[in-house]
């Protein structure tokens, strides 16, 4: 069986399909695909994307591990239960994360099959109400502007709409909560979510999916797996990324996303999405493959890709966020760092 992975696929449904559509017709659905976190937020489609995962026909297909977006999700969903409530709040609500783009996908969804779909009052708990004030305090007439492009009728309220909007960020945010952080495989390679930092930093911690933590203690992480030891050092991202001897991953090639590879390779060249080589003597370490899916800039001519990594020969498809969507394979790696 083939193995794949692709990550921050970050709401960009249209590209998801197309390498579905791809993966089905080349390997006659004999595949895994391993998705490292980040499905949902800056794009609308997350929803799409997530039914498609849990679907019959894929839920034993695809995989997913826990991103820090579908943890914003889950510490805002649940709200009361959140420990750091100000931190979630504002990670949640912060423009760069998009998360507006995933609500949004939903209420329209909702409002396009509001006439299938019944209210029950009672299940309007704290959690529940407390999200419609958030909703309804941030995007009040972004939302008054979707019911009536959708034509709900005058008579549905909506707090109704928006009770029906949490219920499936709920299912959702339960679906993510039961994820791990990380998944070995093929004792070859570890795939995380977030594996790389910014090159001005020096310390980075993998499978923790906190945002902007930066730490140098198990017991300073706030989502980490205590069973588990996977703290590491990142000196220079040419030289790849160091686990502590004691780890029984340090043999393992990391896989992870999380960081845009454009900001790696903007040195070497301009609006460069591909993936993330990095060696340590001599010896593949790790492969970052955030290609900035989300980015699709007319005017300056720049869109980001969704990188696929083949874990049998490291291969790659590539598909641009760039209608028709073209499906480029790479065979080996074009740009060696």
């Amino acid at each position: 069986m083939k193995k794949f992975v692709v990550s921050d696929i970050h709401g960009q449904d249209k590209l998801f399909n197309k390498l579905i559509e791809f993966l089905d017709t080349q390997y006659d659905n004999n595949y895994k695909l391993y998705l490292l976190g980040d499905i949902i937020d800056r794009g609308e489609g997350g929803y799409n994307i997530f039914k498609i995962l849990t679907s019959t026909k894929y839920k034993n297909k695809i995989q997913l591990i826990k991103g820090n977006h579908e943890q914003i999700l889950i510490d805002t969903i649940n709200i009361s239960k959140t420990l750091d409530k100000q931190t979630a709040l504002e990670l949640y609500i912060h423009p760069s994360n998009g998360t507006k783009d995933t609500f949004m996908g939903v209420l329209k969804e909702v409002c396009l099959n509001f006439e299938n779909s019944n209210v029950d009052p009672t299940s309007f708990v704290t959690d529940k109400l407390q999200c419609i004030n958030i909703w309804w305090n941030l995007y009040k007439e972004n939302i008054k502007a979707i019911a009536n492009e959708y034509h709900l009728p005058q008579t549905v309220k909506i707090y109704e709409v928006l009770g029906l909007v949490y219920d499936i960020l709920k299912e959702m945010s339960d679906y993510f909560e039961k994820l791990s952080n990380y998944l070995q495989v093929d004792d070859r390679y570890l795939l995380v979510h977030s594996g790389f930092v910014n090159m001005a930093n020096d310390i980075s911690v993998i499978s923790n999916v906190s945002t902007n933590i930066v730490c140098e203690k198990m017991e300073d992480l706030k989502y980490q797996n205590p069973n588990v030891f996977l703290y590491q050092r990142l000196k220079d991202a040419n030289k790849g990324i160091y686990l502590p001897p004691n780890s029984r991953f340090c043999d393992n090639i990391i896989i992870a996303g999380h960081t845009q590879t454009y900001f790696y390779h903007q040195n070497s060249k301009s609006n460069n999405f591909d993936p993330l080589f990095t060696y340590k003597d001599n010896q593949l370490a790790s492969v970052c493959i955030d290609g900035s899916a989300h980015l699709a800039n007319r005017s300056y001519n720049v869109y980001g890709q969704l990188n696929c990594l083949n874990l049998e020969d490291l291969s790659q498809i590539i598909i641009k966020n760039h209608a028709p969507y073209k499906v480029e394979e790479i065979f080996g790696n074009r740009h060696e760092v």
